[in-house]
Parts: C-alpha cells; sequence; structure tokens
C-alpha cells in the first residue's frame, strides 16, 4: 500500500516531484528519492492511521486500538463466498478421507 501511494504521489502533476530535484552536486538523486520516498511513505501511514496522540509522539493505547481496527477491516470481505458453517469445507473432506485411510491402514 504504501509503495502504491508513493508512486502515485511521484507520479501526480506531471511528477512535479521528480522534476524538483535539482543537480546542483550537493547529493545524489538516489538519495534524493530516498529522502522523499520515506516521506511519502510517513504521509501514508498518517493517512491511514493518523498521528499519534501521546507523550513525547509515542502512540496511546486509543491509536494503537485504531491502528489494529483498521489492519483488520482493511481488506474486504466477500460474504458471498463465505460458508453458512452447516457445509464442510473442502479440506475437512479431504482431511477426513486421510483420517479414514490411515485407520484403515492400521487396522488392516
Amino acid at each position: 500500500d504504501h509503495y502504491a501511494f508513493m508512486l502515485d504521489r511521484l507520479r501526480e502533476d506531471g511528477c512535479r516531484r521528480l522534476r524538483a530535484f535539482a543537480v546542483d552536486g550537493r547529493g545524489k538523486f538516489t538519495t534524493w528519492l530516498v529522502v522523499v520516498a520515506r516521506r511519502l511513505c510517513v504521509d501514508h501511514h498518517r493517512q491511514v492511521y493518523g498521528r499519534p496522540q501521546g507523550p513525547s509522539g509515542s502512540p496511546s493505547v486509543d491509536h494503537l486500538a485504531r491502528r489494529n481496527l483498521v489492519d483488520l477491516m482493511a481488506g474486504e470481505v466477500d460474504w458471498d463466498r463465505m460458508g453458512d458453517g452447516r457445509t464442510p469445507s473442502p479440506d475437512a473432506n479431504l482431511l477426513r478421507e486421510e483420517r479414514r485411510s490411515a485407520l484403515d491402514a492400521v487396522v488392516g
């Protein structure tokens, strides 16, 4: 997610950020790009989770709880693909057959 966010931000406004680099001998492009990428990742992190509100920038309990909730709800759930609990899953059938085969081999 951070990577996709970073690429989107680098591409916006006709790659304005990338063209902002000035070749003046003070630093290499790769070093500059690492700094810009890190700042963009921090921006994305703050956009998703917010800023920590605890003392001296440490995350509070509420912030950690919010972060966990965001992580848990980040993926879309396809409810149509979820089982209803009454039909056994394919791996349950396979496991039952493997156990039956092993039991038959031991008893035989």
